[in-house]
Formats: C-alpha cells, structure tokens, sequence
C-alpha cells in the first residue's frame, strides 16, 4: 500500500481547500509590524507576566 493510502486509513487527514483571506494593504502592515516592534523589546515582560500550568482534565 502506499503512505497516501495508509494516512488516510490511520488518520483523519483530507483534502481541502485553503480559505482565502482578505489582502493586507501597506498601511495595516506597517501598524502591525510596528506593534510587533513595540513587543519584541517586552518579552521579557511578557514571559514573567504568563502564568504556566502544568494541570489537565482528561475526561
């Protein structure tokens, strides 16, 4: 058998198409690659405000 065959007899992989997504006019790049900017200089600040949990619910 092939691996196509065996994937898709083992898993849930499948076909589809990909969704389309409105374009990014120059203007909304530059905000978001300036806000980007503004946040690579806190990630320090982000890491020691994030609070980690190890706990999970298996139901």
């Amino acid at each position: 058998s092939t691996l196509r065959a065996v994937l898709r007899n083992q898993s849930d992989l499948r076909k589809w198409r990909s969704r389309r997504r409105p374009s990014l006019d120059t203007n909304d790049a530059r905000r978001r690659y300036a806000h980007c900017r503004g946040w690579k200089s806190r990630e320090q600040e982000l890491v020691e405000k994030t609070i980690y949990s190890d706990e999970c619910s298996i139901q």
